[in-house]
């Protein structure tokens, strides 16, 4: 005890090898414990750091190398000239072979990489509506949204009918608010 018969924190602080079984410790002392050790990193935990660094930075290489240096896949160009090759291949004229741009896409992506075009896609549809309406809001007609997202304009009114109605909205009969 101190001159003024309360503890000092010295005295309030068991020592870290001072536990008590049985004993309920509050938060405040276990973080005071906790705070109080100070480990040192040994050996085998500085040799796992090094080969967890050494791993990533293999499977960085890895994937560098794996593209061929031609980069990140999923740039909005690439995507673009994806959407453009998908397009044309789908075509009924002599453009495009499907085949061989769907069998390059399954030797190209991994199926990680497909996964993430297929919930890009779900989510480039969810948002098209969404799309369509703010659009709209900044005084595009429905002629050139539909042109934009490569839809059809009756499909465009039909969204800003939709979505109008669910806002309690009267649409005007050319699709504007």
């Amino acid at each position: 005890m101190n001159a003024t018969d309360q503890p000092d924190d010295a005295e309030q602080r068991p020592a870290a090898d001072d536990h008590q079984t049985g004993r309920t410790y509050s938060a405040a002392e276990i973080s005071r414990r906790v705070k109080g050790r100070r480990l040192e990193p040994t050996d085998d935990a500085r040799n796992l750091a090094e080969q967890l660094l050494a791993e990533v930075i293999q499977q960085h290489r890895d994937r560098a190398t794996a593209d061929d240096g031609r980069g990140d896949p999923f740039t909005r160009a690439n995507l673009r000239n994806l959407a453009n090759a998908y397009r044309d291949a789908t075509r009924p004229d002599p453009r495009g072979d499907l085949d061989r741009l769907l069998d390059g896409l399954a030797a190209e992506l991994d199926l990680f990489d497909i996964r993430a075009l297929r919930l890009a896609g779900e989510a480039a549809v969810a948002a098209t509506p969404r799309a369509i309406k703010a659009a709209r809001d900044r005084g595009m007609r429905p002629g050139p949204i539909a042109a934009a997202l490569g839809l059809t304009q009756s499909r465009v009114y039909q969204v800003l009918r939709a979505l109008d109605a669910e806002q309690g909205e009267q649409p005007t009969p050319d699709g504007d608010q």
